[in-house]
């Protein structure tokens, strides 16, 4: 693949203008450190779930605060990774810190507690049989309890 001198100074920018701190910049990955695939994250479900995820996903080094953050890019996609690579250069020292300014920037998509009322907004749809709309109803009430107990 052929790129324009163009092309290569954006890319060129964008490593110079990387977000993490020096410290994490230069961190050395483990020797037998083994990338997790996750679940890519573009902005559009809880924020809360996708660190949820990917802290599961990343459990056995969760001793390494420095890994855990320079990982944390891999696990984004779309507006979510434009959003982190227009990070003031050098702002991230910490994953605590990669956290909040994430959650803080996501905190739009996440799913609010539902009351008992909600479920009245669960009809029976057109041509849907009575089977269908019941299993529909509980995965609705599981849904609910769910995020009860998560606040």
């Amino acid at each position: 693949m052929v790129t324009s001198s163009h092309e290569m100074d954006s890319y060129d920018l964008k490593i110079s203008s990387f977000p993490f701190s020096e410290q994490i910049t230069t961190h050395r990955f483990l020797r037998k450190f083994v990338m997790s695939s996750f679940d890519l994250y573009s902005g559009a479900i809880d924020p809360i779930q996708h660190l949820q995820h990917y802290q599961d996903k990343m459990v056995v080094y969760s001793h390494d605060e420095l890994l855990m953050s320079r990982v944390f890019p891999s696990s984004l996609k779309r507006v979510a990774s434009d959003w982190f690579y227009s990070l003031p250069s050098h702002s991230l020292r910490d994953f605590e810190k990669l956290r909040q300014v994430f959650y803080n920037q996501f905190a739009s998509s996440r799913e609010f507690k539902k009351n008992i009322n909600h479920l009245l907004t669960v009809k029976i749809k057109p041509e849907e049989n009575l089977k269908h709309y019941v299993s529909r109803w509980l995965t609705f009430i599981i849904a609910m309890k769910t995020l009860w107990q998560q606040h």
